[in-house]
């Protein structure tokens, strides 16, 4: 079996992490550029991934988040964010308005966007050794993270990603049955 199928067929989650651990710069360099060559509409790469190295504000965002604590322990926590901010400014410097930005395929677009780019950087990190957990929660602190992180409009904190070097072994988690989420030309049967 190659190694990226392997890879993805062994994903868990892991929210207990070793402390105090670091990832080499060039394995978060790796991550980094996995990411950016998601796919994305248009190639409009609509997301920003905002590392966060500040303790204070890892600790911060663990306090506001005390359900995530993994957020705090893990060697890196990238925050994803959808981004139509930068589409803006790109048609604003060409006399546009950027009226798609209220609309909701837009918005689907840049979750979309920073999704994909967030799942490659997930598989990146588990090819090199390193256990992940999404942390969806960040959602419900989004108007926080709007003011620590300075995000500015048309942007929203989609999720996090907690990586870092496991402290226990978990197990692969069960999935539906394959009929359940996969048919061919029509929605599968009840």
């Amino acid at each position: 079996m190659n190694h990226a199928i392997a890879t993805l067929l062994n994903h868990r989650t892991y929210r207990h992490f070793k402390t105090g651990l670091t990832l080499p710069p060039e394995h978060l360099q790796t991550i980094i550029n996995c990411a950016r060559q998601a796919p994305s509409w248009m190639n409009g790469q609509h997301y920003t991934i905002i590392n966060i190295t500040s303790p204070e504000l890892r600790a911060g965002i663990t306090a506001l988040q005390p359900a995530n604590p993994q957020i705090g322990t893990c060697s890196t926590y990238l925050v994803f964010v959808a981004d139509l901010h930068r589409a803006g400014l790109c048609s604003r410097a060409y006399n546009g308005t950027f009226s798609a930005a209220g609309e909701p395929d837009s918005l689907i677009t840049a979750v979309t966007d920073t999704a994909l780019a967030a799942q490659n950087a997930a598989v990146a990190a588990e090819s090199l050794g390193y256990a992940t957990c999404y942390t969806g929660g960040i959602r419900n602190i989004a108007a926080e993270l709007v003011a620590l992180l300075g995000l500015p409009e048309n942007t929203f904190p989609v999720f996090g990603l907690c990586i870092g070097t496991p402290d226990i072994e978990m197990q692969l988690k069960p999935r539906l049955p394959e009929n359940t989420v996969y048919a061919e030309n029509r929605y599968p049967e009840e």
